[in-house]
Order: structure tokens, then C-alpha cells, then sequence
């Protein structure tokens, strides 16, 4: 027990830090942060790049942004996490990648609704019923969509603007 007592205590005298744990609160997790927003910009990068390169696969940039979606997540929770350390900034910072997440959640939404809406049209054509209301559907889901991505270009300007 006495020994354990020691080895405690000089735990608590001479803690053996790696040089990372030597750095203030601060840096680190800052440092922590700045790879979350870099990791989100690749993967708008690369969603960007898909819809300049004119992608005639729709599911291609679907999964791209769904990236998007999960890298924003991910930096949300992050900055929701250095607030007690970074403050205000990793609150504006989990705000804006909140709203990025869930701008791209609506889109998500409408990628997995669109294909059960597809589905159930094949079956009910298969079964000689009409399938006209599925697609009227599948034209709605297309349409919120489009504005799910015209809503998260938006969201990614202002990102940039307030975080550059």
C-alpha cells in the first residue's frame, strides 16, 4: 500500500509526458480542430471536383456530399467537445458544421427515399399497377434535392467566410 502511495506521488511530481502532452490545452486542441476543418475542406474538394468534372454518376457526388456530411459531423462533435477549452470560437465553429450536417442530412434523406421510392415503383409495375405516384414522389424527393445542395452551397460560403 505504502509503495503504491509512492509511485503515486511521484507519478503526480514528474509525470511521464510525450512532448504533445507537455503543450498547453490550447495548441493541442486547436491543433485537433485545424485537422477536422482540413479534413472537412478534402472532402468538399473532392465533392466539388466530381460536380465541376460534369460526373454523369448523380450517386457519385451523392456519397461525396454524404462524406461532407459525415466529416461535418465529426468536426461538430469535435468543437462541441474544445468549447470548454477554445470557447466561443469552437461554438461558432460546431455551429457552422452543425448546419452543414444538417443541410446534408435532408439530402441523405432524399438519396435513401428515392431509391425505396424506385423500388416499390418496379414492384408495383411488376404487379401491373400503376407506379405513377412513386414517381411523382421520386420528382419531389429530386427537387427537395436540389435544394438541400443549392442550401449547403450556401452553407459552405458562409462557413469559409467565418472560419478562414
Amino acid at each position: 500500500y505504502f509503495r503504491l502511495l509512492e509511485s503515486l506521488e511521484k507519478f503526480l511530481d514528474q509525470p511521464p509526458l510525450t512532448d504533445r502532452g507537455r503543450k498547453t490545452a490550447q495548441k493541442a486542441v486547436a491543433r485537433r480542430l485545424a485537422k477536422d476543418v482540413g479534413r472537412l475542406r478534402d472532402a468538399v474538394r473532392a465533392a466539388e471536383d466530381l460536380e465541376d468534372a460534369g460526373s454523369e454518376d448523380p450517386a457519385a457526388l451523392d456519397e461525396a456530399l454524404h462524406e461532407v456530411r459525415k466529416s461535418a459531423k465529426r468536426l461538430r462533435y469535435a468543437g462541441e467537445a474544445a468549447e470548454p477549452v477554445l470557447g466561443k470560437r469552437a461554438r461558432r465553429l460546431a455551429k457552422s458544421a452543425e448546419r452543414i450536417q444538417d443541410t446534408l442530412g435532408e439530402l441523405q434523406d432524399t438519396v435513401v427515399s428515392r431509391a425505396h421510392l424506385l423500388e416499390l415503383a418496379a414492384s408495383a409495375q411488376a404487379d401491373d399497377e400503376s407506379a405513377f405516384s412513386f414517381g411523382r414522389l421520386h420528382a419531389l424527393d429530386e427537387q427537395r434535392a436540389a435544394e438541400a445542395r443549392a442550401r449547403f452551397r450556401r452553407d459552405w460560403a458562409d462557413f469559409l467566410d467565418d472560419h478562414s
